[in-house]
């Protein structure tokens, strides 16, 4: 398992001076880059041999989201490696030991040369210290979006500033996107459950068409691509 220790900061909060979903979703994107550069097989390692991981899946369940200028630890902890694909957890506690949030995330090894999976290097194996799936509440993978016709919101196109290193658009910006569509009778609430299925990459210049679902504490958001092909389906319950 690998830990780090931070401070919440002012710009990592919202109206309520609490830390964003968003940058809860960043802390844990972080570990996960920390902990590769750590036991040498992060970025560099990476880019050397044109590979990256990408998450299809994440479960994260919050208990309560931090105040500027807490003391926060988190943890990461990988616990299945097998062909292109790995799981791991992570966690938020606070300085004293309360959990504030746990989650769960499958990730593909992607080979961006070819633009397909790719297996799992040896160094990888050899790295990563696997240890016990965190305990917790762990729900299906798949999101099923609900019968009922969901409400079109506008288009958006990814721009360069949604992008990350594997110069597709981040994770954490489809859930960025899915919160700005919520409805007005979910103003003022945060999210107690984030569930995000993604399906494939959006790249720059390409165009959004975010579907919304609405149900009372819960919405689910769909963002598609022109044909109602899913990019990435985002489900949040308050």
């Amino acid at each position: 398992m690998y830990t780090f220790e931070a401070k919440i900061r002012y710009s990592e909060c919202g109206v309520d001076a609490g830390l964003t979903t968003e940058a809860l979703i960043n802390y844990f994107q972080d570990a996960t880059v920390f902990h590769s550069d750590s036991v040498g097989v992060g970025l560099d390692y990476m880019f050397s041999l044109g590979i990256g991981w990408i998450v299809n899946f994440w479960q994260i369940d919050v208990m309560r989201y931090p105040k500027e200028g807490e003391d926060v630890v988190i943890e990461t902890n990988p616990y299945q490696l097998k062909g292109f694909s790995g799981l791991r957890n992570f966690r938020m506690k606070s300085k004293a030991g309360e959990e504030l949030a746990v989650a769960n995330s499958v990730w593909t090894l992607v080979d961006f040369i070819h633009a397909k999976p790719t297996r799992i290097t040896q160094d990888m194996y050899d790295a990563y210290d696997l240890g016990e799936a965190f305990p917790m509440e762990y729900l299906p993978r798949k999101i099923k979006l609900p019968k009922e016709q969901g409400i079109a919101c506008d288009s958006i196109t990814v721009s360069a500033y949604m992008l990350d290193t594997n110069h597709h658009m981040n994770n954490e910006k489809f859930v960025q996107i899915a919160k700005s569509l919520l409805p007005d009778s979910l103003e003022g609430k945060r999210e107690k459950r984030i569930m995000v299925q993604y399906k494939k990459q959006a790249m720059l210049g390409d165009m959004l068409y975010p579907v919304r679902y609405d149900k009372e504490d819960m919405c689910t958001i769909a963002i598609n691509d022109a044909a109602g092909d899913s990019y990435a389906i985002v489900e949040l319950y308050f």
